[in-house]
């Protein structure tokens, strides 16, 4: 949807704005917290499972493959409905990121020079984890 400045350096901290809808006929889930600190248990020895939505902004140009240059993370699990949102048909959800971008001044500079950046878009991408946290001998 947007990016904050008109301009940017390699490695500068941009905040950026994505849309996601759901063009599906199904419900889709959304997940909405940001730390997953907050989501862990509170006994470090039992199981924990989550879900992490990654959203990739990437840019191109017409020359140039489009490449991912920021992103974001957002986690939820089941058993805490209050980190998951349902997007029913036709819904959608607005994602506020900050991010570094994730190319060189060189590369900015020539992108500028000889073709410059003409698109963007943002790419989502779910996946589930279960971690069991086991401690280590020491000898």
């Amino acid at each position: 949807m947007s990016l904050d400045p008109s301009q940017y350096s390699a490695g500068r901290r941009s905040c950026f704005k994505v849309e996601i809808e759901n063009i599906d006929s199904r419900l889709i889930s959304i997940l909405f917290s940001p730390h997953l600190a907050d989501l862990q248990p509170e006994d470090p020895a039992s199981k924990f499972s989550y879900f992490e939505l990654q959203v990739s902004l990437s840019m191109g140009g017409r020359r140039w493959e489009t490449s991912p240059v920021a992103g974001a993370k957002l986690y939820g699990k089941e058993d805490r409905p209050e980190t998951i949102f349902t997007l029913h048909p036709g819904e959608g959800v607005r994602i506020v990121a900050e991010d570094n971008l994730r190319l060189t001044d060189n590369q900015i500079e020539r992108l500028w020079r000889e073709d410059p950046i003409d698109h963007a878009n943002a790419q989502p991408s779910l996946d589930q984890t279960d971690i069991l946290i086991v401690p280590k001998a020491s000898t």
